[in-house]
C-alpha cells in the first residue's frame, strides 16, 4: 500500500517517471470507481425521465379535468338561466293577460286580484332562488347595507337614526346583499 501511494506521489511530481504497470493499475482503479458511479448516474437519469413522463401525464390529465369542469359549469349556468327565463316568461304572460283585462274594462277587483297573483308568483320565484326581502324598518340605519334616499323629522328621540320607511325593498341571498333597500331615515330635532 505504501508503494502504491509512494508511486502516486512520485507520479504527481513527475508523471513521466511512472511506469506502465503503475499507470495501468491506477487507470483500473479509477475505472473501478467510475463504473458504479456511471451506473448509478444512468439509474438516476432513467428515474428522472420516468418522473418527468409521469409529471407530464398528470399535468395533461389535470388540464383536461379543468377544461371538463369549466364546460360542465358553463352548461349548468346556461341551464339555470334557461330555468329562470322560463319562469319569468310565465310571469310576463300573466302581466300581458292583466293588461289585456284592463283594456277590456274588466271589473277592477278582478284586475287587482290578478295583479296580486302576479306579485305572489314573483315572490315565489325569488324565494325558490334563495332571494329574500330585507325589512329594515325600525332598525338602525346601516350605510353599508342600505341607501338613504331621504331624511324625515321625527317626534320621538328613539326613532333618531332609525329606518322609518322603505322606498324600494332590498334583497339578500344566503346572507349576501343582492340589492340594498332605499330607505327613509328618521332625524330627531330637539327644537
Amino acid at each position: 500500500m505504501e508503494k502504491s501511494s509512494k508511486s502516486s506521489k512520485e507520479a504527481e511530481k513527475n508523471p513521466e517517471s511512472m511506469n506502465s504497470e503503475d499507470q495501468s493499475v491506477e487507470t483500473e482503479d479509477i475505472e473501478n470507481e467510475i463504473n458504479p458511479i456511471e451506473s448509478e448516474l444512468d439509474t438516476i437519469r432513467q428515474e428522472n425521465q420516468e418522473i418527468k413522463e409521469k409529471y407530464l401525464l398528470l399535468a395533461a390529465d389535470f388540464e383536461n379535468y379543468r377544461k371538463r369542469q369549466d364546460r360542465i359549469m358553463c352548461e349548468l349556468m346556461a341551464q339555470e338561466r334557461d330555468n329562470i327565463s322560463s319562469k319569468l316568461l310565465e310571469i310576463a304572460d300573466d302581466v300581458s293577460r292583466a293588461l289585456e283585462a284592463v283594456k277590456q274594462n274588466v271589473d277592477p277587483a278582478t284586475i287587482v286580484e290578478g295583479v296580486q297573483m302576479i306579485s305572489d308568483r314573483i315572490s315565489e320565484l325569488l324565494k325558490l332562488e334563495g332571494i329574500e326581502p330585507m325589512d329594515p324598518v325600525g332598525n338602525d340605519f346601516d350605510p353599508l347595507t342600505q341607501d338613504a334616499v331621504a331624511v324625515q323629522p321625527v317626534d320621538d328621540p328613539v326613532e333618531d337614526g332609525k329606518v322609518i320607511g322603505v322606498i324600494q325593498m332590498g334583497y339578500v341571498r344566503g346572507g349576501r346583499l343582492v340589492r340594498p333597500p332605499k330607505v327613509i331615515v328618521g332625524k330627531y330635532d330637539k327644537d
